[in-house]
């Protein structure tokens, strides 16, 4: 249910590139789009270092959202036959190595990135949805810490961080520290499903 409510938000996202598309055509700067729309990586990594065109950032910015909208309807089908944290790990897999390969293979691989949507979807909602299977009465305040993490999270890591990087080191090496992030998010799940497989044995 929490993919599928999570479905409308990707929806509205598959809207965002088409208004930064209408943006540039009135004759603003990419970098104008951020103030109206998402704040992502992608843009500059495209821009400056592959040298793409405004299209080519949009049609990817497009083919990112769709993915990330189909992502959450496959989630919501298939979550809870494979379980919530084997969905996880394998779908962080997944989308590390995806963005792995566009790093490594370059300019042509580059169309891996927003593939990886279609992985990177579910992580939320099901990680929600973990969290309130796991447990009982303390679930209230568990979710409140989660998201106030996952908030300190988004603007300290993806923002503050990553734009750090990018700033002094390489854009890409902003994504290579997103793989790093997956992958951390995978060891802490693999380690939280063994603790909550232990607990349930006792």
């Amino acid at each position: 249910m929490i993919n599928l409510l999570h479905l409308f938000y990707g929806a509205g996202g598959i809207i965002a590139p088409y208004f930064v598309t209408l943006v540039l055509k009135l004759g603003f700067s990419w970098n104008y789009s951020f103030l109206f729309s998402i704040v992502t990586w992608l843009a500059p990594f495209l821009k400056d270092v592959q040298g793409r065109t405004d299209l080519i950032v949009s049609f990817y910015f497009s083919l990112f959202f769709i993915t990330f909208t189909l992502g959450r309807f496959m989630a919501s089908i298939i979550v809870e036959k494979i379980g919530y944290y084997n969905f996880l790990i394998i779908t962080g897999a997944v989308a590390a190595s995806l963005i792995s390969s566009a790093l490594i293979g370059g300019y042509k691989f580059t169309i891996l990135i927003p593939i990886s949507g279609l992985f990177l979807a579910g992580q939320v909602p099901t990680l929600q949805a973990a969290i309130l299977d796991s447990f009982d009465s303390s679930v209230i305040k568990v979710v409140g810490f989660a998201q106030t993490a996952g908030m300190v999270g988004l603007t300290v890591l993806s923002d503050w961080v990553v734009g750090f990087i990018n700033d002094f080191v390489a854009i890409e090496a902003g994504f290579i520290f997103l793989v790093i992030i997956l992958a951390a998010a995978m060891i802490i799940t693999y380690y939280l499903k063994r603790i909550i497989q232990h607990e349930t044995a006792v």
